[in-house]
Parts: structure tokens; sequence; C-alpha cells
């Protein structure tokens, strides 16, 4: 090999180092904000959580930011979900963190395994249409907590809700249901 080779074979070699690096730092940074997008998530929950374990109060915005709907679909849920319980919450700011336990047994804490759905949403999921699903709720609401006047009220349902619904729905039993969710199956009945 002569110098000028030599040089070219330098060359070419540096400018592919100098490539590899620059695609390593581009993986490293795209990693480095995925990470830290998940992180602010869990940490989120991680202080709601810490949250409900004193005796601090709740602005009723967190639950709105937390199941990501607006103040009055959330004070719609907790008018026909949560009933005698939080009678005064229209009228309310704060919310004690007992009352927050309540919310939280009664819609579902994790919104990422159970998101908010829609009549539509859970229909399609089946492979049904809502007019089917709205005759099962009729026949089946009542035993988990969901009147058809409540149904025909809401647009989109709590996490935990919607899940029941779902899952009750599409196995056509309430068996399914009353198993896995035993605890808020007691708190509805």
């Amino acid at each position: 090999m002569d110098s000028n080779q030599v040089e070219e074979t330098l060359k070419s070699d540096t400018k592919t180092n100098a490539n590899n690096w620059l695609w390593a730092i581009v993986i490293f940074v795209v990693v480095c904000a995925v990470m830290w997008i998940c992180t602010q998530g869990k940490a989120a929950k991680e202080k709601i959580k810490k949250r409900v374990r004193t005796n601090k109060s709740f602005q009723k915005a967190e639950l709105c930011v937390h199941y990501k709907v607006d103040k009055k679909t959330l004070a719609k849920w907790v008018e026909l979900f949560c009933g005698e319980n939080l009678k005064d919450y229209k009228n309310r700011r704060r919310l004690t963190d007992k009352e927050m336990a309540l919310i939280y047994l009664r819609f579902g804490f994790n919104c990422d395994e159970s998101p908010v759905m829609s009549k539509a949403t859970i229909a399609d999921l089946s492979d049904s249409h809502t007019d089917t699903l709205r005759r099962w709720v009729i026949q089946n609401g009542a035993s988990f907590g969901v009147s058809i006047e409540a149904y025909d009220t809401v647009n989109v349902f709590p996490p935990l809700i919607a899940h029941l619904i779902f899952k009750g729905f599409c196995h056509n039993s309430l068996e399914v249901i009353r198993e896995e969710y035993k605890e808020y199956m007691a708190y509805a009945a």
C-alpha cells in the first residue's frame, strides 16, 4: 500500500467512526428522553399514592389530570357512582385522603391498565353494538353499581367501571367480574 491509499483508508475510517458516534449519541438521547417521560408518569402516580397515605387534602383538578377528563365529567362520575358518600362534591375545591381513596376504589387507580372508555369503544372492542350493550346493562348493571340512568347519562366511564362493563359484557357473565373484583363488588352492593 502506498501512502495515498493509507491516507484515504484513514479518512474513510474516521468518517465511519464519526457517523457511528453521531448515531450512538442520537440513540442515547432518545433513550434518555423516553426514560424521562416514563418516570414522569410513574412519579406523578407515586406522588398521589404518597399523599393518599397522609392527611393532606387534594384538589379536584388533580383527579381530572389523573383520569384525563374535564371537571364536568368527573363531577358527573362522582354524582352517579359515589352517591351519598360525596354528596357535597360540587360545592368543594378540595378532597380529603379518605374521599380520594373512595374515588380510587370506585373508579380504579391505574389508568394505563384500564383506560377511560366510551360506550362505543366498549361495544367496538366487544364486536357488538351499543344497543346490545345497553340491553346488557339494563339486565346486569345494578349488580355492580351501574343503573341504566347512570349508563344513559355518562358518555365515558371511569377506568374500573368501563373494565367491569367490558369484561362482563364480553363474557356475558357476572361471575367473571365478581371473582376478580371482590372488594369492588362488596362496595357496589
